[in-house]
C-alpha cells in the first residue's frame, strides 16, 4: 500500500505540469491580442509592427521573439530592436532607430550616415547636416566616428567631410577653413588642439599630429 501511494505522490507533480503545459499549447488562454512599438521617432509604428510578422490571435508562448526582432532589424532605419512577451496576451516591441549626422550621395540619391557610418534612406540635399564624401566603407565609418566626436563649437561649423582614406580625414569649415583631422583617434586632443590655433587666422589648420599641429595662411 506504501509503495502504491509514493507511486501516486510521485506521479502527481508531473500530471501537474503536463496540464500546465496543455493549457499553454492546446487552448486560447494565452494568444497574441496586441502587439505595442515603443522607441520610433520617424518610422511608423504600425510599419515596424509588420515587419515584426507578429500574428494576432496567435499563441504567445511558441512566439520566436528573436526571429521577429530580427525582422525588424531589417528595416534600414532599426540600429536595433528587442521583442519581449507580457502576460497574458501582449508582444512588446522595442526599437532603437539610426541617428543622422550626415549626408552622402550614392548611386544618384542622398542617403543618411549614421555614427557607424551605415547609410540609409530618406536624406535629401540641405538637410542641414554635414556632406560626407568617404572612399569605401573604412574611410566612411572612419569620418563618421569623426563628425560624431567633434566638440559642440565645432560641430555646428563643419558644412563637409571628406575621406580619401580612414586616416585622412578632412573638415571643410562654413568659412571656408580646412581642418586636416586624420583619422578618428585623439577627438578630445584634437579638438582642444584646433580650439588654440583658431585664433591665428589661417587657411589650413593640421591637427591630425596634435603633438606636431601646424597651421597654412
Amino acid at each position: 500500500m506504501t509503495a502504491r501511494r509514493l507511486t501516486v505522490l510521485l506521479l502527481l507533480p508531473s500530471c501537474a505540469l503536463a496540464g500546465s503545459l496543455w493549457v499553454l499549447l492546446a487552448t486560447d488562454t494565452f494568444t497574441v491580442r496586441r502587439v505595442t512599438v515603443t522607441g520610433t521617432r520617424s518610422l511608423d509604428p504600425v510599419a515596424v509592427a509588420e515587419a515584426a510578422g507578429i500574428a494576432v490571435g496567435g499563441r504567445l508562448v511558441t512566439l520566436d521573439t528573436r526571429a521577429s526582432a530580427g525582422r525588424v532589424t531589417l528595416l534600414p532605419r532599426v540600429r536595433s530592436a528587442t521583442v519581449v512577451r507580457r502576460w497574458p496576451d501582449t508582444v512588446r516591441i522595442t526599437i532603437v532607430e539610426r541617428a543622422p549626422l550626415a549626408v552622402t550621395r550614392e548611386s544618384g540619391q542622398w542617403l543618411f550616415v549614421d555614427e557607424a557610418g551605415v547609410t540609409f534612406p530618406g536624406a535629401q540635399s540641405g538637410a542641414g547636416l554635414p556632406v560626407l564624401s568617404a572612399d569605401g566603407p573604412a574611410a566612411r565609418q572612419a569620418a563618421a566616428a569623426t563628425i560624431a566626436a567633434l566638440p559642440e563649437w565645432l560641430a555646428p561649423e563643419v558644412s563637409r567631410v571628406t575621406a580619401p582614406s580612414a586616416h585622412s580625414v578632412r573638415l571643410s569649415l562654413a568659412d571656408g577653413v580646412t581642418v586636416i583631422w586624420g583619422g578618428a583617434d585623439e577627438a578630445d586632443r584634437k579638438g582642444a588642439v584646433l580650439a588654440v590655433l583658431r585664433r591665428l587666422p589661417a587657411r589650413v589648420y593640421d591637427v591630425s599630429t596634435p603633438q606636431i599641429a601646424t597651421i597654412t595662411r
